[in-house]
Formats: structure tokens, sequence, C-alpha cells
């Protein structure tokens, strides 16, 4: 016999709240499933958690913008963005505003993207507003599509100073 309460799939998510000290807020922003992943689910939220040796709690996007997450409540904030791009938007106009208030304050953002660079900061499309938050913001620029670089080297100037490792999708969607 079939199960018929048996709900769909859906992405995974974590928290780890029984440590003390600096939280860090893992924000997720993968809804796409038109991209070069293809897959419903989504285990990259929880996946990033299972690498952070702190307290920290995952939401949707969604409750940054519509402020019910604040993220001067957060010492790190963690976006992950997978493959989401221009149509689906990485960073929005009200996201950009939310993030640089937390930068302005100190606060401390690692992004996560295959398409954030071409979302914000290509040759055609983009707005000014949009490449100055990548650009100042995220003090990175675009160079080119499909880089296929996957080794992270923190500078000297960010809280990853002296950090190196390799990032991406091993799963590849398939």
């Amino acid at each position: 016999a079939a199960i018929t309460n048996e709900s769909g799939t859906s992405d995974t998510y974590g928290l780890r709240p029984n440590i003390a000290g600096q939280k860090t807020l893992i924000v997720y922003a993968f809804d796409r499933i038109s991209g070069s992943y293809k897959l419903l689910s989504h285990p990259f939220a929880m996946t990033a958690g299972q690498s952070i040796y702190a307290r920290y709690e995952t939401v949707h996007n969604k409750s940054v913008v519509d402020g019910s997450v604040v993220l001067s409540d957060y010492n790190v904030v963690v976006w992950l963005f997978g493959d989401e791009s221009t149509t689906d938007e990485t960073f929005g106009a009200n996201e950009q505003a939310k993030a640089t208030a937390y930068l302005n304050q100190g606060g401390k953002i690692f992004a996560s993207g295959s398409e954030i660079g071409y979302d914000l900061d290509r040759a055609s499309g983009p707005s000014q507003a949009d490449r100055d938050f990548f650009n100042n913001y995220l003090n990175t620029k675009y160079v080119g599509d499909d880089a296929n670089v996957y080794l992270i080297n923190g500078s000297p100037a960010s809280f990853l100073n002296g950090v190196s490792f390799t990032y991406g999708d091993t799963l590849q969607g398939s």
C-alpha cells in the first residue's frame, strides 16, 4: 500500500542552539530549480551548518526581507544562493539594504553562490546600485562567467584571513 501522508521533498535546515558564544545565521536563498542544480530538495543549508562549530540558526531569506529576522542579532551571516541568478535574483534591493546596514555596523558576511557576480556586476544588466553593493560591500569584482575555480583564499582584510579551502557542489544536482 502507498503511504498517503508522506510529504514531498523539501529543503533541509539545521540549528545548533547549545553552544555558548558567537551566533551565526545561515540565510538560505536558493529557490531556483531551473539552473544547473535541478533537484527539488536542497541539503546545502544543513551541510553548511555541519561545518560551523558555533551556535547557529538557519532561516529562509524571506525572513530577513520581511524583518522577522534581524541580522544584527548575529556575529556572522552565511548567505547561500546556490545558482540563483538574474530572474530569481541573488541580493535583491531589500536584501542589499539589510546586508549594507549589517556590514556598516561591523557585521561579517560570507556569501556563496555561482551567479552572484553575474547577477550584480556583469557588463550589461545590473543597476549601478547592484554594482556598488557587489564591489564596495561584498568587496569583490566580477571577472567572467564560469571561472571553474573552487578554491577560497581569505583576504588579509577579512575575517577569513589565513583561511584557505575548496568549496562547491559535489552533488551536481543530477
